[in-house]
């Protein structure tokens, strides 16, 4: 079977106008393409996400399944203009030389956008108003959403996006899930260093995104840095930060903002589900500095009744009837149980995911970039793990990139990021050797005579480099 990029060619024109340009994104079991067309001397522009689905028959199947719930719940939402505009899809099949299917290419063609997590990657500060009106157009979005029984579940920067003409919209859809306003969610499904306490224990409903959203606005009001954590935080105290949050422990307030947006803050991220917004609406109206209006009840005539009143020597009764008003505020949501300690981590099925950025960063800006995202520079503690990440830098067409660890401590050798065990090594020949010392950073090459190997290098190792072949992956903690 050709690589992606060749196959994507020679499905060309795609929608017979539209052409394969540069790729945006790589992870695992899918990318997103820019493609551009002509329209006399103007050029225009979308992007294509490509979904491959591959694996035996029963996988592909209910890959595929999964594949087509994400494209008609965006055909659901295509109205909502802060969510990215779904456009048109095309499902193909591969074969092999005997016609048979042995994988798929879900295409989903999508209005041009910028990604959130690259303006975070590239330096942008946020203003308030800024973070305000990502805030309450993504409220939008979720009220939409929400009113069609759709719960996104994973919300993060890398899933919103910046129009041209300014609106933020929310997008990737493919983890979302169905339910109604009185239901729970078991599955536990997400980025962890985004979710709210109660989904890592599988009882959960929509007021779990308002939680993560109020998580994303606490960021940017932070320096990028999510509660308990700077630029200093290792990858323990950054995992210590996240069992923080899961444990109740209070929230501070954000660096910067307003003492209205903080605060509206602090109720969207309420370790109780119950603490918080109990819609998406009543979120927006807080982050605009207003109150949302609740549904008033008719007044109530109540009859009270004085019931008889037995006295010794006499008897007799009292009535009395009297009209009292009564407002009833809107109900909350059905509230979900959930405990605070013991939560046993064994029990969570987490799968790691990988994103090759194509950038020149140094080590260490690429280390800060993919931790204010919520994930790390990727490791590898395994052939089986090397092998995917491999893949995705041979499909990006990479020379050079980073990933998490470093021999700053040179008393303990190479060590990743994250504490794992340094077991597993493809060291190039005569690698490492720290030449001309200062060598102290892991990077994958990809050597003309030896293929991807290993190799030390300096803090700014990938400027000898084709600029346009070099970048780093970027690993997260997800649940399906």
């Amino acid at each position: 079977m050709l690589p992606l990029e060749q196959r994507l060619h020679s499905y060309e024109p795609l929608w017979g106008s539209w052409y394969l340009g540069r790729r945006l994104y790589s992870g695992s079991g899918s990318a997103v393409y820019e493609l551009s067309r002509q329209r006399l001397d103007k050029t225009l522009r979308s992007v294509v996400k490509v979904i491959q689905i591959r694996g035996s028959e029963e996988e592909m199947a209910a890959q595929l399944a999964k594949a087509v719930d994400e494209i008609e719940r965006m055909e659901r939402l295509r109205d909502c203009p802060y969510i990215v505009a779904y456009l048109e899809d095309m499902i193909l099949p591969c074969r092999d030389d005997r016609g048979t299917i042995i994988s798929y290419d879900v295409l989903i063609r999508m209005e041009y956008l910028t990604c959130l997590a690259d303006d975070i990657r590239d330096g942008h500060d946020f203003s308030e108003k800024e973070v305000r009106d990502l805030g309450r157009q993504i409220c939008v979005a979720l009220a939409t959403a929400h009113s069609r029984d759709i719960v996104h579940r994973d919300i993060k920067p890398g899933n919103l996006y910046r129009s041209e003409d300014g609106r933020f919209l929310l997008g990737d859809f493919g983890v979302s899930a169905s339910a109604g306003e009185e239901s729970l969610l078991q599955t536990v499904a997400g980025t962890t260093a985004y979710m709210a306490p109660e989904v890592i224990l599988g009882n959960y409903d929509r007021r779990a995104d308002f939680y993560s959203l109020g998580l994303v606005l606490y960021q940017l009001l932070n320096g990028n840095f999510l509660p308990f954590m700077d630029e200093n935080s290792t990858y323990s105290q950054r995992e210590a930060a996240i069992r923080k949050r899961r444990q109740g422990a209070k929230i501070p307030s954000p660096k910067n903002g307003s003492e209205l947006l903080k605060k509206a803050l602090a109720k969207a991220m309420a370790f109780d589900p119950e603490q918080r917004f109990s819609s998406a609406n009543e979120m927006r109206f807080a982050l605009e500095g207003r109150r949302l209006k609740k549904k008033k009840a008719p007044w109530l005539r109540t009859l009270l009744v004085l019931v008889l009143c037995i006295a010794s020597g006499a008897a007799g009764f009292t009535a009395g009837q009297y009209l009292l008003p009564q407002q009833l505020a809107e109900p909350l949501a059905q509230g979900t149980d959930f405990f605070v300690s013991g939560i046993d981590e064994e029990e969570t099925v987490v799968i790691s995911t990988y994103e090759v950025i194509l950038q020149d960063l140094t080590w260490e800006k690429a280390k800060v970039y993919c931790e204010s995202r919520g994930g790390h520079l990727a490791t590898i503690t395994s052939r089986k793990e090397e092998a995917e990440v491999l893949a995705l830098l041979d499909e990006a067409g990479l020379e050079a990139a980073w990933i998490g660890a470093n021999n700053l401590n040179a008393a303990n050798g190479f060590q990743w990021l994250t504490g794992e065990r340094f077991s597993y090594a493809a060291w190039g020949t005569n690698e490492p050797n720290n030449a001309g010392e200062g060598e102290y950073y892991l990077m994958l090459m990809n050597r003309q005579s030896e293929g991807w190997v290993w190799n030390d290098s300096h803090n700014n190792g990938l400027e000898v480099f084709d600029r346009s072949k070099v970048g780093f992956v970027c690993e997260w903690d997800e649940a399906e």
